[in-house]
């Protein structure tokens, strides 16, 4: 028998009875030799967009792998399977499909297999083959096109399990690489020097940086820390800071103080690290080169000059010199290199430091022997190089135990992340470990049978996914035989069946977001976006919240302003079922969810256009099914979930503004996030009689198999204040006083029409 295969966005599928009599071997068995016919149809405009490829949103047919077909003799002709059970038989038709062999109007497959008698129900599972990744990009296979851990599939009852391929590998050097980065600002921002320690007025032990001969020779009397210099009181004696201590504390106070309650995420990402650290030393290094003015401010400089030489022994960098700041700021190397003599890399001076704080947690703390199994390029693009995005690690501060870290858990109630400690019972556990691939386009087919005791060609059958479900195209009785019947629908197969059909289409077991991303009307006839300077000034220099000073900055944007480099999709359960609704982990045996994250963003799809999002090239990202079943038995009274979706993008504004809390440095990376909540909204059902699981209700939700959610994120004006994973500004103190004395006399000013009294002034008018 022949089974014949059009191409579309939906495959089909038929069984044809063989072109004989079942031999008395055949019925011995209770099977029919039959035909596999399958067919697929496609309309869609091609593309050259690499994601559109991947996922076949362009209509162009990838191919399938590992096809697995069931037989099921329900007790009822024309139902569903309903739930996972044993089949009668199964059947291996590994890669019966290729995108050779596929166009995007129709093809023909044909393949014989035997039939159970009594078949009624078929069920088929099949996974989108993966071709190579187009030359020239840069994408891996799996961020290609996707990735599972899972593809179990076999006739035993509750076997079949599909899982998303898990992209954190190897979480131990991942947790390990946080705390060695930890752990560098750490001892850096716990930097002491020791009672008893002498210096003079023409030198600074450890390294450049002299101090001119102004007559101070100092021995100190006690330790000064770095967190000394926080307090109301300069820590050398007790009186009123002066001006370069103020500088040391607004340091501390920037780097250590987290605003968490204020929405704060500190970024902790290599291009966040190293940003911050430039512009700590940049500040480190105008202390060191300023000119004292008292003993108080001498002990400061050689602090920071201290401070400076301890920066030196983790990062390389340019420093300029008279107090200029560091440029070209990366980390050192991870490991000493074997030369005579040895340079000494960043792991040997971290386990020797000697300003790690008394408390560090064992969790947080770092060992020679564990450091030294890392790659020796690890933190030159942490965490990217574990396969994961930037904002899955974000830093936080223990202001007790004086000590930085990577939170390991984190509240994901709205997404944000705001981080909690490791023993709140409350806390939902999401960290590095909860980010997934997007899932492999995967076909699944649930039907019951039309079957026929007529002979058919290839022919015969509707070529096209529309026109395989319509009854009309499935005659009841043959043409030009009166009498003589043809196709039944919602039967099983007997030994005189020659012809078996399924009934629906075979669909994706998958759904897919598309992402396009643009601007508000609002900010494309303004060509501007405010940023969340006010509000910081608010929480950090108490500036009044109705107060004109500090006004939040205009950024100007145009084509190219922001690029969108990563779609991450939150509330995916890692595993689905045989019927690809989320299902338990069977190993943990409970709901295991997390994030998706897509990172293969098409060049066409990058670059956010200045318009009104028209010519804007989606993304497409593959995802499962979000149906929440114990949401769905409440009934009317139940609610599905909502889907939070945050795009990660690089600042191209060619300036620095404020996010969320803390600073965007310009080519800095942010993130916005998005809700979409399925209330309210509507889904168009096919009312042909095909359904999609869970076939005992329609239940509306964001992401539903074979169905694509399209989505338009846009920047409004005060998107900005919102954007998320940032870093302290600390260049304000960096601010100098320049002084010159002239000693020649000038005219004095000359007062001719002199006003006593005078109005007040207009603040609201910058008056």
């Amino acid at each position: 028998m022949r089974r014949y295969l059009l191409l579309a966005f939906i495959p089909l599928a038929a069984l044809v009875g063989c072109q004989r009599e079942p031999s008395p071997e055949d019925l011995q068995m209770q099977e029919v030799k039959t035909q596999f016919v399958f067919n697929i149809s496609g309309h869609r405009t091609p593309s050259t967009k690499q994601s559109a490829a991947a996922t076949q949103a362009d209509g162009n047919f990838r191919g399938i792998d590992r096809g697995k077909l069931f037989t099921y003799v329900l007790p009822q002709d024309g139902k569903y399977l309903t739930e996972d059970k044993k089949a009668n038989k199964g059947y291996d038709l590994s890669r019966f499909m290729n995108s050779a062999t596929a166009s995007a109007f129709s093809s023909r497959r044909i393949l014989e297999m035997m039939l159970p008698l009594g078949t009624n129900t078929l069920l088929f599972y099949g996974r989108g083959a993966n071709t190579a990744v187009p030359e020239g990009s840069s994408f891996s296979q799996a961020d290609y096109f996707g990735k599972l851990d899972a593809y179990d599939i076999t006739e035993e009852v509750g076997s079949a399990n599909f899982k998303l391929g898990k992209r954190l590998e190897k979480e131990s050097d991942f947790k390990m690489t946080e705390n060695l980065i930890a752990g560098i600002l750490t001892v850096i921002m716990n930097t002491t020097i020791k009672s008893g320690a002498h210096f003079d007025a023409t030198q600074i032990p450890g390294g450049t940086g002299s101090l001119p001969p102004y007559g101070f020779e100092i021995t100190l009397t006690k330790d000064i820390s770095w967190a000394d210099y926080a307090g109301t009181v300069s820590p050398y004696d007790g009186g009123d800071p002066d001006p370069l201590e103020e500088k040391l504390s607004y340091l501390y106070k920037q780097m250590t103080t987290i605003h968490t309650g204020d929405g704060e995420l500190r970024a902790g990402s290599t291009e966040a690290v190293l940003k911050i650290v430039t512009d700590l030393w940049s500040v480190i290094n105008s202390v060191r080169w300023a000119i004292p003015t008292s003993e108080a401010e001498a002990v400061a400089k050689f602090f920071a000059q201290t401070v400076n030489v301890h920066i030196g022994q983790y990062f390389s960098g340019t420093l300029a010199t008279e107090g200029g700041s560091a440029t070209e700021v990366s980390f050192d190397a991870l490991k000493d290199t074997q030369t005579d003599p040895v340079v000494y890399g960043i792991i040997h001076y971290l386990v020797a430091d000697t300003f790690w704080p008394a408390d560090v947690p064992t969790m947080y703390q770092v060992t020679e022997t564990a450091l030294n199994k890392l790659d020796a390029t690890v933190i030159t693009s942490f965490p990217s190089y574990f396969n994961i995005p930037r904002g899955a690690s974000y830093m936080a501060f223990n202001t007790e135990g004086k000590y930085f870290y990577y939170p390991q858990a984190f509240n994901v109630s709205a997404f944000d992340g705001q981080p909690k400690d490791e023993t709140d019972a409350n806390t939902v556990t999401y960290n590095a470990g909860n980010y997934y691939y997007p899932a492999e386009l995967l076909y699944f087919g649930n039907s019951p049978i039309r079957v026929s005791d007529q002979e058919h060609k290839t022919g015969d059958y509707p070529t096209t996914a529309t026109d395989w479900m319509k009854d009309t195209n499935w005659p009841a009785s043959v043409s030009g035989q009166s009498g003589t019947k043809d196709w039944e629908s919602d039967k099983h197969v007997l030994s005189s069946t020659r012809s078996v059909a399924m009934k629906y289409n075979i669909h994706y077991g998958v759904s897919m977001l598309e992402t396009k991303v643009g601007y508000s009307s609002a900010v494309i006839t303004s060509h501007e976006l405010l940023d969340n300077n006010h509000y910081v000034q608010h929480v950090t220099n108490g500036i009044a919240l109705d107060s004109p000073d500090e006004p939040d900055k205009k950024i100007v944007v145009t084509d190219g302003s922001f690029k969108l480099t990563g779609i991450i999709i939150g509330g995916q359960t890692q595993n689905v079922d045989w019927d690809f609704l989320p299902a338990k982990d069977p190993t943990e045996n409970k709901l295991v969810t997390g994030f998706i994250y897509d990172k293969a963003i098409t060049t066409e799809s990058a670059s956010v256009p200045l318009n009104d999002g028209s010519t804007f090239e989606p993304n497409y990202t593959v995802v499962f099914d979000n149906y929440n079943k114990a949401e769905a038995d409440k009934g009317t009274e139940g609610k599905q979930d909502k889907v939070y979706v945050a795009l990660e993008f690089q600042n191209n504004t060619g300036q620095d503004f404020y996010g969320n809390f803390n600073l965007i440095r310009n080519g800095g990376f942010f993130y916005l996030i998005a809700e979409m909540d399925p209330a309210d909204k509507t889904v168009t059902w096919p009312t042909d009689g095909y359904r999609i699981p869970p076939y005992d209700k329609v239940v509306p939700r964001i992401f539903i198999q074979d169905y694509v959610t399209k989505a338009t994120f846009k920047f409004d004006t005060h998107s900005l204040k919102y954007a998320y994973l940032t870093v302290p500004d600390l260049r304000a103190s960096s601010l100098t006083l320049g002084l010159s004395v002239d000693i020649n006399w000038n005219n004095g000013l000359v007062y001719e029409d002199l006003i006593m009294g005078g109005g007040q002034p207009d603040y609201n008018n910058g008056n």
